[in-house]
């Protein structure tokens, strides 16, 4: 499945202040909690089975990328390529 971009507005000010703050209390960043609280938001709001669905479609081997097999180069014979011993 295609991932979305969602977009929020925050005046730069507070941002920097979210920022250091963040920073200073451990190991995260706004991206990485709003990407938390969307995924806890899916997990509060969409229910159970349609959440079993869609992670069977997305890990699904059809909508896996095709890998193309690799070309078996057989060598020719010295014959063929006029190198006569």
């Amino acid at each position: 499945m295609d991932k979305v971009e969602l977009k929020v507005s925050i005046e730069t000010e507070r941002l920097n202040a979210l920022c250091f703050f963040m920073s200073s209390k451990g190991n995260t960043t706004p991206q990485k909690e709003l990407e938390r609280k969307v995924q806890e938001l899916y997990e509060e709001y969409v229910p159970a089975d349609t959440r079993e669905y869609l992670d069977s479609k997305i890990k699904s081997p059809t909508n896996r990328p095709r890998r193309h097999p690799r070309k078996t180069v057989v060598p020719k014979p010295a014959e063929e390529m006029g190198e006569l011993q």
